[in-house]
């Protein structure tokens, strides 16, 4: 697990809210607080669509680009929200294709989720990594590999941080 402060929070929102960076990431939950609380489940419920819509369907929960517009309509204004919190985590595919490059595929069924926690709260904006196992383990490698993939994708979008 590794805790990132953002320290250019302006950008980070552009490209959280505005740009299709966090696009492919499923969603678990969002939290946003500003005159008053509001909070989404990002759990899909399949029965709601039709059979031929079915295939819109990418998991669990929800992408982003999905729930971004309500998320946006909610924190957009003249005034900052006063917290925040998003609860991502990595698809399975591209969670196996991750592992697949660092060849480290066999870690693959120990894993539960990749989750990737945005908090902003007191004029702080932290990006956490973490990963849920299926079972107990002493090995970190998997955890290791998620938290320089994190870090690496914040680079990669050019969003700055520094190491908490």
């Amino acid at each position: 697990m590794t805790a990132l402060e953002i320290t250019n929070i302006r950008d980070f929102m552009t490209k959280l809210l505005l740009s299709d960076t966090f696009d492919r990431l499923q969603t678990v939950e969002a939290s946003i607080t500003t005159y008053n609380s509001f909070r989404i489940d990002g759990t899909v419920h399949p029965e709601y669509y039709e059979e031929e819509s079915s295939g819109d369907i990418h998991g669990t929960y929800s992408l982003w680009k999905d729930l971004k517009p309500f998320c946006l309509s909610i924190i957009k204004g003249k005034r900052t929200p006063l917290r925040f919190r998003i609860v991502f985590i990595l698809g399975e595919d591209d969670m196996e294709e991750l592992f697949r490059q660092n060849e480290m595929s066999s870690l693959v069924p120990d894993i539960n989720s990749l989750v990737m926690t945005v908090n902003y709260d007191n004029l702080i904006l932290t990006c956490t990594s973490g990963i849920s196992l299926r079972t107990f383990s002493l090995d970190k490698s998997a955890g290791k590999i998620w938290d320089k993939y994190v870090a690496d994708f914040l680079d990669h979008h050019e969003i700055p941080y520094e190491i908490r």
